[in-house]
């Protein structure tokens, strides 16, 4: 739906209580189309966008399974924003590159609770859960022609803080 104004997002609230405006799981894209503002690039309902699976407001995916709402999605954070049709406030990334001392940190100043836990699947990757379900996933980026065993190496010798955040989601459990 075309709106006026664009739909300001409190991050706080979503992290805190997985609140995204009033979106919830389950919805169908042609509910979310008539009562939300549009995805970017989707003018009417007869678009090829709407028919994608995936949903772009800015570096913000809406994914869709069965044509119903399952999970918000982010992996890029350079010049993170909200589209057309979203303005993203108290978002905490003012910065391209967050790590897990940042995270960490914001969390604590605005009281949202959450736990931490290291994952090994080859490369070890952290992650932060909320209470709200949302999820943090944070890496130590490969850097360019450098070997699995320089990796790894690198990867036991690095604090935990330096990881960096590479996506969060918000999925339907």
């Amino acid at each position: 739906m075309n709106f006026k104004e664009k739909i300001e997002i409190d991050f706080i609230a979503f992290l805190k209580e997985g609140k995204f405006d009033f979106i919830k799981f389950g919805k169908t894209k042609e509910w979310i189309y008539h009562n939300f503002p549009n995805a970017d690039d989707i003018k009417s309902i007869n678009d090829v966008v709407y028919k994608n699976n995936i949903w772009l407001f800015g570096n913000i995916e809406f994914h869709f399974n069965k044509d119903q709402l399952f999970l918000i999605y982010s992996d890029n954070f350079h010049q993170f924003n909200g589209g057309h049709s979203l303005i993203l406030k108290n978002w905490i990334l003012h910065k391209p590159k967050l790590n897990l001392e940042d995270i960490i940190h914001f969390l604590n100043k605005n009281h949202i609770d959450f736990y931490k836990k290291t994952r090994d699947y080859g490369n070890h990757d952290i992650e932060i859960r909320l209470n709200s379900g949302i999820e943090f996933l944070f890496i130590l980026e490969e850097k360019e022609h450098e070997s699995s065993s320089e990796f790894y190496k690198r990867l036991q010798q690095t604090h935990q803080n330096k990881f960096q955040l590479a996506c969060f989601s918000f999925m339907k459990k």
